[in-house]
């Protein structure tokens, strides 16, 4: 397995589970490897859940399934509805075994770190011969599962002297509260959503310098270009899928008449084409994916 990859539980014997079993009678063996497919990206994806609203969606899971929208837009409802295998608002859709696996991971990777944090700040190591236990040592590993694989980078971003007041006023507050100057405070208001800031902060803490100065140059190019929060991803899904490293494509308007727009769907290698006249309405729909260009 690539060092990049996210873990999630996956029983040896699921396909005899009687709602999988249930599914396979009518998808067969490609609807198992549809459903796995589905349950991988919500491993990638924000709160582990993907979108099921909008004009649009269906085109991305498509692409995510190589099949038809129609067909991927029926997969999904017959999982949800028929065979209950996933969970939906309307908004979105999840799969609720996954949430459990990854609550009681996150329970345990916690419980290994404090672990080790207290033997080692409780004055129980010996200096002179020691070695870190198991359970710290997967704490650790856990954390370092967090980073992503890298991508290029194209866009070229402004430098400190370019936006000094959004560098200065993170140091600023962090010297008023006499908390180290890591960059953490000036990357958070420069960023400007709150969300999610104790992970995102961990995360921060985890990256190296020349990691935090790429995400200093590139986040006022992201916010220029995301000016609506909503449409903004969180700070913690930054981070952890190195959003640094993506290039920033700006809104389109007036998008050239019979040519196709080609957009690419990170995290998850799969490239599609819809008419360019619909470009703009499915870029504001699904704000992750990345243009291409026209063809």
């Amino acid at each position: 397995m690539a060092k990049d990859a996210f873990w999630f539980k996956h029983d040896s014997n699921a396909r005899n589970d009687q709602k999988v079993m249930a599914m396979r009678s009518v998808y067969k063996a490609e609807g198992y490897g549809w459903y796995w497919m589905l349950v991988e990206t919500m491993r990638d994806a924000n709160a582990f859940r993907l979108q099921c609203d909008g004009k649009y969606w269906a085109y991305t899971i498509a692409e995510i399934l190589g099949t038809t929208h129609e067909i991927a837009a029926k997969f999904v409802e017959d999982c949800i509805k028929e065979f209950e295998l996933f969970e939906s608002d309307g908004a979105f859709f999840w799969s609720n075994r996954l949430h459990r696996d990854m609550e009681e991971k996150e329970a345990k990777s916690l419980k290994a770190k404090e672990s080790a944090d207290k033997r080692w700040k409780g004055g129980q190591r010996d200096d002179t011969n020691v070695m870190r236990t198991h359970s710290e040592g997967n704490a650790i590993a856990m954390l370092k599962e967090e980073k992503r694989r890298e991508k290029n980078t194209t866009s070229l971003p402004p430098s400190e002297d370019d936006v000094p007041e959004i560098f200065d006023q993170g140091k600023t507050e962090n010297k008023l509260q006499g908390k180290p100057d890591n960059g953490f405070e000036t990357f958070w208001k420069a960023y400007n959503k709150s969300q999610a800031k104790p992970k995102a902060e961990k995360l921060w803490n985890n990256l190296s310098k020349a990691d935090r100065e790429k995400i200093m140059q590139h986040v006022p190019l992201y916010v220029q270009a995301q000016p609506d929060k909503q449409f903004r991803k969180n700070p913690d899904t930054y981070l952890r899928n190195r959003s640094w490293e993506d290039e920033i494509i700006p809104r389109m308007n007036n998008p050239p008449e019979g040519k196709m727009a080609v957009f690419y769907v990170p995290g998850m290698n799969h490239t599609g084409k819809i008419p360019a006249n619909e470009w703009p309405e499915f870029f504001r729909t699904n704000p992750a994916v990345q243009f291409k260009g026209y063809e």
